[in-house]
């Protein structure tokens, strides 16, 4: 179990059950995630009696942390198929949702929290104003809610999430759980970058590369650009021309020893 009460997360629980990946290869839980997302909904390439086996397997992992809950949430998806949207698209927490309350018989809401917008996480452009919640019945007001979730990342959309259903309804107890957690930067990401030196640096295999900056999580976090980048011609020029706070936007992601790197 990982935790994430250090997330600045607005839950009373909150926690990954796995890695998505460890060593480069997928966890089992990461495979079952990867498996359900891309080779049966996005891909088509497993069949339902496949897809059914991964989501029982999923059920398993999650069944324990239904103690004690009243009512099971996934977190929220643009445009999900659900009985009220028959016309949507299949996402895999509404999936998984509906199977563990079949098998828990706790009840499950697939419209209590709503993200109203295309917008996605991994260009880092959704905000607070992409979710919406609801005031939850009478006989919820005070209920202990499980949301869940797949895969977490940068905790953007748990985070937005949990604001939009505690804001609504400030009196619920909220497990927030997700399958698995990105490891290291997990999926490459568009961030505004600008040069954090108008030094030209130089490595100890002796190739160039400047010093970007950008912000995480209000954090402060530091990029190299190798002169062997095709972004590096770019940023040289405005660091030439003194273009300190002239603005890039990268895709990134964190490698196996923790560096930021740009996705070429």
């Amino acid at each position: 179990m990982i935790d994430l009460q250090e997330e600045d997360l607005n839950a009373d629980e909150a926690f990954a059950l796995s890695w998505y990946k460890e060593d480069n290869a997928y966890t089992c839980l990461g495979g079952l995630v990867h498996d359900i997302k891309y080779e049966y909904i996005k891909n088509n390439i497993i069949s339902d009696e496949e897809a059914s086996v991964c989501l029982d397997e999923i059920i398993r992992e999650l069944v324990e942390y239904t103690n004690g809950i009243d009512l099971i949430l996934p977190i929220p998806s643009y445009n999900p198929r659900t009985k009220s949207n028959p016309n949507g698209e299949y996402k895999t927490m509404y999936l998984v949702a509906e199977r563990l309350s079949n098998k828990t018989d706790i009840p499950w809401d697939s419209e209590i929290v709503r993200k109203i917008t295309e917008r996605q996480a991994k260009s880092e452009e959704i905000d607070q104003e992409d979710f919406e919640a609801s005031l939850l019945p009478s006989e919820f007001r005070n209920a202990k809610i499980l949301l869940i979730d797949d895969l977490y990342e940068a905790g953007t959309t748990a985070r937005y999430t949990l604001n939009a259903l505690k804001n609504k309804n400030p009196h619920i107890f909220i497990r927030f759980v997700s399958l698995t957690k990105n490891k290291y930067g997990g999926m490459r990401r568009k961030v505004d970058c600008s040069i954090a030196s108008p030094k030209i640096c130089f490595s100890i295999n002796g190739d160039n590369y400047i010093r970007l900056k950008f912000l995480r999580n209000n954090e402060e976090e530091k990029l190299c650009v190798y002169e062997t980048s095709k972004y590096f011609e770019e940023i040289d020029d405005a660091r030439r021309k003194g273009q300190l706070s002239k603005i890039f936007r990268l895709p990134v992601y964190k490698n196996l020893k923790g560096f930021w790197n740009v996705s070429e």
